[in-house]
């Protein structure tokens, strides 16, 4: 039933419209606790120009606004999604847009991913798919892809190969992305009216590791003393800023296996 509903959306696809192809991203959140094992549930959004991709949960808050929206709750028409990938198929891009205290930004992606497909061939989900292996962001990656789904697109930012990929993992089984579902009923993807800034990786990363030292440096370079500032709203709650912040810090440091290991 899972093939036909994948070779479903992909006729969908090429008549025009869009589909929705769902993967489940399961990862060790620390390499050094192999019991540690997280999954997310995560969104493909294709369309004839390109994708998008982003966390099953930035998804679920933006239905409870467009609830809210309905009922005259919120002013603004479009969510803002805090981290999502998109790619363009006319002239292959690749960008990550997200948010670090103090900013909005969108980090271009220039290193090309170079290809092995290899000759090994298997089934999965009742789909003949073909192996394929590369290197990416300090980790080497094997990719099950099939030629029956004609969308040279997959999780994450993995692209580029002769067909939709089904399943990808890194070679120490760290992270492990695969297709479960798909649908052409749903509500498509669209990015907010934010004015993201936009910059080299090499500058981004710099302001992440900045702000993992010191959550609070953005208000100090913008001429705001912290200490003057006791409590703000967070999801429609007051909290003190510096508990905020602490914690913000400290959920920073946790991210002990992120997916790449090598961030330019």
């Amino acid at each position: 039933m899972l093939k036909y509903a994948f070779l479903f959306c992909a006729f969908i696809v090429l008549s025009g419209q869009n589909a929705r192809f769902v993967y489940k991203h399961s990862y060790l959140k620390d390499s050094l606790k192999p019991d540690a094992k997280i999954e997310d549930v995560t969104y493909l959004d294709v369309s004839p120009k390109g994708s998008f991709y982003y966390k099953y949960e930035e998804y679920k808050r933006d239905s409870v606004l467009q609830k809210m929206r309905k009922n005259n709750m919120l002013i603004s028409q479009k969510t803002y999604y805090k981290t999502f990938i998109e790619k363009q198929y006319a002239n292959p891009t690749t960008d990550m847009y997200t948010d670090l205290v103090g900013g909005y930004y969108k980090i271009k992606e220039e290193r090309p991913l170079k290809w092995e497909v290899l000759q090994e061939k298997s089934v999965y989900e009742g789909y003949n798919v073909q192996k394929a292996s590369t290197f990416f962001a300090g980790r080497k990656w094997t990719a099950w892809f099939t030629n029956e789904i004609p969308i040279s697109d997959g999780p994450y930012k993995f692209y580029g190969l002769p067909g939709l990929i089904l399943k990808i993992s890194d070679d120490k089984q760290q992270h492990k992305m695969e297709l479960v579902k798909t649908s052409d009923v749903f509500i498509m993807f669209e990015k907010s009216d934010q004015q993201y800034i936009e910059i080299p990786a090499k500058k981004y990363n710099k302001l992440y590791q900045d702000n993992v030292k010191d959550p609070l440096l953005h208000l100090r370079e913008k001429g705001i003393d912290p200490d003057r500032i006791n409590k703000v709203v967070v999801n429609g709650q007051e909290v003190n800023i510096k508990e905020f912040f602490k914690s913000g810090k400290m959920s920073f440091q946790k991210e002990e296996n992120p997916i790449e290991l090598v961030k330019e």
